[in-house]
């Protein structure tokens, strides 16, 4: 099928190209299918990381510290475990229901060093769904929710997003943290050293979009995340609680979106998909008990390494779900 050619406003792209062209998407018991054309070729995906699977793989207990070292998701700080790490906790998730997060209740809970399957040099996307027991700002500091770098010591490339702030080597961009106090938010983090550039977002709506260069002294180093969560270094917010879900890392912004939106746009709230297969003409991707019910009124949106995305949502089939009404 020939690409469409739209003017649409992608997530991190503002120029018009030929876009993703969705044909079927299929929601089955074991997750979607999507064909079309446009997709690119690459499986874009390099991490994914389901609490519950999480749990279950490690054969812990509800209170146990989230596992990390060698052949573990999470490889910590210098291969160990981290100050007062994320644990397992039964709770209530986006979709309502009781089952497995990321808990910490101190000033500092946070994941660090997810292990991904290859290396990013210049390009990355993180999503994650992160919970406040409090606001991120009551008790002063900069409080980090994400870091990026290239030099364990943190004197290469060093890109942080905090409550107040993203920051990139000298430059900061300021923004006040809007998400919603005790309820889960949708944290998304795209950098893009090549094109000088770092964007994150709230609930689908853009809360930096500032410049950001790569030190040229780490130019042959992949960037990594070290920090994700909740970090504040002094002795304030001692009662803060942090809850984290379903952490998804690309090396590009490709990804596979389902949303309640039939239309895109630059504010459009979204759940990324885990990639199970990933060809030019055919996505195949895990089923995920998120915010929203996985049904035949929901949409499927792909976007591609430049940001391109279908500007018309492709409505879900789903055989076994109940007649919309």
């Amino acid at each position: 099928m020939a690409r469409i050619l739209i003017t649409a406003l992608a997530i991190f792209s503002t120029t018009a190209y030929a876009v993703p062209a969705i044909t079927s998407a299929t929601l089955d018991q074991t997750g979607i299918t999507i064909v079309g054309s446009g997709f690119g070729a690459d499986n874009p995906q390099v991490f994914w990381d389901n609490n519950d699977t999480n749990f279950t793989a490690s054969g812990g207990l509800e209170g146990d510290p989230v596992p990390a070292g060698t052949g573990k998701l999470w490889s910590g700080e210098n291969g160990n475990q981290w100050h007062s790490p994320m644990k397992f906790q039964k709770s209530q998730t986006r979709a309502n229901k009781n089952n497995i997060i990321y808990f910490n209740a101190d000033r500092s809970g946070y994941l660090s060093k997810p292990k991904m399957t290859g290396p990013v040099y210049d390009t990355l996307y993180v999503s994650w769904w992160y919970k406040p027991g409090k606001s991120v700002s009551d008790e002063g500091g900069s409080n980090k929710f994400i870091r990026v770098w290239d030099d364990q010591n943190g004197t290469g490339t060093r890109i942080s997003w905090t409550q107040m702030h993203l920051t990139c080597g000298d430059t900061t961009d300021w923004f006040t943290w809007n998400g919603k106090i005790g309820d889960w938010n949708h944290h998304e983090f795209y950098v893009n050293l090549a094109q000088k550039k770092v964007v994150a977002k709230i609930n689908g709506k853009i809360a930096h979009d500032t410049t950001c260069e790569k030190d040229p002294a780490q130019a042959d180093k992949p960037i990594y995340v070290q920090v994700l969560g909740f970090d504040h270094g002094s002795d304030a917010y001692q009662t803060q609680t942090t809850s984290l879900d379903d952490v998804y890392i690309g090396n590009t912004q490709a990804r596979a979106l389902v949303s309640a939106s039939s239309r895109w746009s630059t504010s459009i709230q979204t759940e990324v998909l885990p990639i199970k297969t990933w060809i030019d003409g055919k996505i195949e991707t895990e089923a995920i008990s998120g915010y929203l019910r996985l049904n035949n009124q929901v949409y499927i949106y792909v976007v591609d390494k430049d940001g391109n995305v279908n500007a018309n949502g492709f409505k879900v089939n789903c055989p076994f779900c109940p007649a919309m009404r």
